[in-house]
């Protein structure tokens, strides 16, 4: 019987991240699911001590695998756990590197379902408005934006209702907002992937003028397109 034809899925990843001198004037927009984040600490006074937000300098997870599901439900995997910082320099090239030359068979397709690692680690390494230093590190478990841990996954999820949830130590991720796409011998895909680490990390202060106390897993913020 002969196999399908596939088509070869070229892969530009988009990296968005604001340099740290971009922050003295102001600060990167916290998405609307983490509006509860606390200010932001290039342009906050943190003299009387408390909790702001700061830009990552390390933002590190594993990628476990990345699919594509198709519309009759059925899911296709690839790649392999690797590593991954979305505030490096490098982070647009490693992840095109990671899924660049996929061949996915002719169907159309209605999410991407990215498997990646519970764990996360980040580290801080900026300044407040009036100089304090924010530096520190955290290895932590991934959670919701709100900072709620994710639901533990049921059968048949992550879903349309359930977007995010933990299964054996993974986060699986179903993602349809670039709609559904159809795939043919002859068409090439570029998927756009936008990571913003801007909030990536949450800053705590005592009274003074000492650096940070300690520092909490914040927000990254991640947009994809297609063209």
């Amino acid at each position: 019987m002969p196999h399908d034809r596939t088509t070869r899925f070229a892969l530009l990843a988009c990296l968005s991240l604001l340099p740290q001198g971009a922050w003295a004037g102001g600060c990167s927009p916290a998405p609307a699911v983490a509006a509860n984040l606390p200010p932001c600490c290039a342009t906050t006074n943190m003299a009387q001590g408390g909790r702001c937000s700061a830009p990552a300098a390390q933002y590190q997870f594993t990628i476990a695998s990345f699919g594509f599901e198709k519309n009759d439900g059925t899911e296709i995997q690839f790649g392999s756990p690797r590593l991954f910082d979305a505030a490096s320099v490098n982070a647009g090239s490693t992840i095109g590197d990671y899924l660049g030359g996929i061949d996915l068979p002719a169907a159309t397709y209605v999410a991407l379902r990215p498997t990646l690692g519970a764990q996360i680690t980040v580290r801080a390494d900026s300044l407040t408005g009036d100089g304090r230093h924010c530096t520190g590190s955290l290895t932590t478990a991934a959670r919701q934006p709100d900072g709620s841990p994710w639901p533990v996954c049921r059968v048949g999820e992550p879903n349309a209702a359930t977007s995010h949830c933990l299964s054996g130590g993974l986060l699986k991720i179903r993602n349809d907002r670039l709609g559904a796409f159809t795939v043919n011998s002859s068409s090439t895909l570029n998927l756009n992937i936008a990571f913003d680490v801007n909030n990536g990390v949450v800053c705590t202060f005592a009274p003074g003028t000492g650096p940070s106390t300690a520092v909490d897993l914040g927000v990254l913020s991640v947009d994809l397109s297609k063209s």
